[in-house]
């Protein structure tokens, strides 16, 4: 998906987190963007214990987790806690073309959807 405006987009849309061991979005090309955030809203939770994260890639097929600016550090991943939540990553200096959001769904999934959404600033 590529991305050309500052607005915020919704790249995904009620998620069921329930349905599948792990979920990947719709890769973003970041290419020409040097700022950026992506917010994750979690809503009708009650028991799911999966995990967020970020991953990036170079060629928008082979995906690594996104670390922290000049380390070796991933960026937290978050785990659900069984209860709503918005999750927001902020990120800076992207060095890769693209970027996802990935849920792990953990041992406890009765319920859960999620909103993905991304805003970035061009160079």
């Amino acid at each position: 998906m590529a991305l050309s405006n500052k607005t915020p987009i919704k790249i995904a849309s009620a998620v069921d987190l329930t349905q599948t061991p792990a979920y990947n979005s719709p890769s973003l090309i970041t290419l020409w963007l040097n700022q950026g955030a992506i917010q994750i809203n979690v809503s009708s939770v009650s028991s799911n214990n999966g995990v967020f994260k970020l991953q990036g890639s170079l060629d928008g097929i082979n995906w690594a987790d996104l670390c922290l600016p000049n380390t070796q550090t991933p960026i937290a991943a978050t785990t659900l806690a069984g209860t709503a939540i918005t999750i927001l990553y902020q990120l800076s200096s992207l060095s890769c073309s693209y970027v996802r959001v990935v849920f792990t769904r953990g041992s406890s999934h009765t319920d859960g959807v999620a909103d993905i959404w991304f805003s970035g600033k061009e160079i």
